[in-house]
């Protein structure tokens, strides 16, 4: 009985721990690159950020991130998810397939 209790309060509140690795590549005065490291820090999720003029230069963005035109460029796992827009749905997805 507690046990089947603990999993419906564990539901109701939607809490979800995603472990993954996530890397975030931004640069400076980014609302989208703000946005994505508040979404990590909103799910608990481990991230590293790099900007722009910090930590690389715009030939590194261009050769690890072809076609890319918007900041920030996100890796999850070591695979390329896209922008604050793709990682956002991304992670919803995880979460729905959880719950």
């Amino acid at each position: 009985m507690q046990f089947k209790l603990f999993v419906l309060a564990y539901n109701m509140c939607s809490v979800i721990e995603i472990k993954m690795k996530v890397e975030i590549f931004g640069k400076p005065d980014c609302i989208h690159c703000e946005k994505a490291k508040f979404l990590c820090k909103q799910k608990s999720i481990d991230y590293s950020y790099q900007e722009l003029g910090k930590d690389f230069e715009i030939g590194f963005v261009l050769e690890k991130f072809p076609g890319a035109r918007t900041f920030p460029q996100i890796i999850v796992e070591g695979n390329h998810v896209g922008g604050y827009d793709d990682f956002s749905a991304f992670l919803e997805q995880k979460t729905n397939k959880r719950e």
